[in-house]
This record gives structure tokens, sequence and C-alpha cells, in this order.
């Protein structure tokens, strides 16, 4: 090889890695990643910190729901709750299961004895808390990232227990590369090849669950009330839920009873992705969550 073409090719390659390093630092100044990494719990969004004109330190845990995009500020359901709480904080964490809201639960518990902590689950828990259905489910960067229970009692990430993922787990310690694929994997969701009401046919999830749920009423404070409150009514989803809550004493707010008895009068309860509560299902939740805690 000549000289001129070793020049070449060091210059070419030169030349990516500065365009590399460049868009590194670019990223890492101007682009908050989509989902913030969290050591322990995979991904993590900043909470809310609320006062109210009550007594009770109310926290408040979900998922997506309760994270309320779109939603204008003190529209979403747990607004409704300040008149009961002198403090009221809220986790609401898009695309997290139950395992990953129970160790959360633990850490929030350390600093803020809750008088009152309100439960937000969502059917596609049951996916969420199987690596071999959520792999069916989600992109693979959450896949990657979530912690899971695993059947002996340990807790392992995606990418420990599907090798191919290693790879990504790597390569996402570049603030670049988290950004583009998280990006990409956004929108470009793969086609979901598994529902709720098939993944509660495996006995495997509903099993994980319920030690999910047995663990999180053991964390909690002696005298502090715990409800849950499901997003669903879907005929196998809310039998199981029900089975599982009943099973483990676990109080449960009417919550979609209550939306689908409106939706089926014809009340438009849904935003515009068709799947999420819109500001008038969030202002019935909250006054139904305000109604059985008051």
């Amino acid at each position: 090889m000549s000289k001129k073409i070793k020049f070449s090719v060091i210059l070419f390659l030169f030349t990516i890695l500065l365009c590399l390093l460049v868009g590194e630092i670019f990223v890492r100044m101007f682009k908050a990643p989509l989902y913030p990494k969290d050591h322990e719990l995979g991904w993590i969004f900043p909470h809310k910190d609320l006062k109210g004109s009550g007594k009770l330190k109310i926290l408040v845990i979900g998922d997506s729901f309760t994270q309320a995009r779109g939603i204008s500020e003190g529209k979403a359901y747990y607004n409704y709750l300040l008149p009961l709480a002198s403090d009221l904080k809220v986790y609401g964490i898009g695309a997290y299961g139950t395992y990953q809201e129970y160790l959360l639960l633990k850490k929030v518990l350390l600093g803020f004895p809750a008088d009152v902590v309100l439960w937000q689950f969502c059917p596609n828990d049951f996916i969420n808390n199987v690596p071999e259905l959520e792999r069916m489910f989600h992109t693979s960067l959450h896949v990657t990232d979530r912690p899971f229970l695993m059947a002996d009692g340990s807790s392992k990430f995606g990418y420990e227990i599907f090798s191919d993922l290693k790879l990504i787990r790597l390569l996402s310690s570049s603030r670049l590369f988290l950004y583009l694929y998280q990006t990409w994997q956004v929108a470009h969701l793969p086609k979901i090849k598994v529902k709720p009401e098939e993944a509660i046919k495996s006995s495997t999830s509903i099993e994980i669950t319920e030690i999910i749920l047995q663990k999180i009423m053991r964390s909690l404070p002696e005298k502090s009330r715990f409800y849950m409150f499901t997003t669903e009514t879907s005929p196998p989803l809310t039998f199981v839920f029900n089975h599982l809550t009943q099973k483990n004493n676990i109080p449960v707010i009417p919550v979609a009873e209550k939306l689908q008895a409106k939706k089926e009068k014809g009340q438009s309860l849904l935003g515009p992705d068709q799947y999420h509560w819109n500001e008038l299902g969030h202002r019935l939740v909250g006054d139904e969550i305000l109604r059985v805690i008051n």
C-alpha cells in the first residue's frame, strides 16, 4: 500500500473518530436521553414533590399513566388528592414494571414514611415482569436495562439474561449511541408479539407478579395504608388482578370500572394515542381515588 493510500485511510478514520467525538460532546451538552439511566432501576425520570392542604403524606407510584405526558400542569389524577395531602410524592415512570416499582418503593420509603401508598397497575405489567415475555413486547433497550426478579429470588438485568443484549449494553455507555438508538427504537417500535391477555396464560407471569406484590406489602411501614388500582377492565386481566389482590388482602380502588361505565355512556376518556387517559379521564380517576381514601 502506497503512502498516499495509507494517509487517505488514516485521514478517513481520523475524520470518522472526530465526527463521533463531536457528536458525543454535542449530545452530552444539548440532548437529554429519552430514558435517563439508573444503575439499579434501569432508568428513572424526575419525580414530583407537591404540597397540599391536608395532613397525609401520600406516595404515588406508577408507569406512563402516572407520568401523564401531554396532560396540562395540575390536571393529572394525583393533583386531585392535594386536599388530603400535606406532602404528595409522585413517581410516574414510563415503561416501568412492577419489580422496578418495588425497588423504587424501597428507596423512597427510606426518606418518606408515607401514610398512604397508591399503586397504579397496568395489565402489561404481567409482561414486564417476565424476561421472555418482555422480549416479545418492548424495545431491546428496555429489555436490556430492565431488572427482573428471577424464580430463584435473585435480580438480573436483561443484558445478564440474554447474551445478545450485552453488546447493546456496552455501546449504550456512549451517550451518542444511546440517543440515536433510543430515538430509532421509539420511531420503529417492533410489532407487539404478545398481549397482556396472552401473558396471563403463563403461570410464571402470575406467580412472579404475586411474589412481587407480597414483597411490596412486606416493605410498607406498619401504619401505612396501601391501595392499588388498575387501568383496564379486560375480563381475563381483571379476573387475575382481582384474584391476586383479594388473595393477598390488597385493597383495590375501582378506577377502571368507573372509567368503563363512563365509556359505555359515550364519554371520551382517552388521549390522542387512544391508550392513555385524557384530562377528563384523569379527573375521574382522581375523584374516585379521593372518594375512597378520604
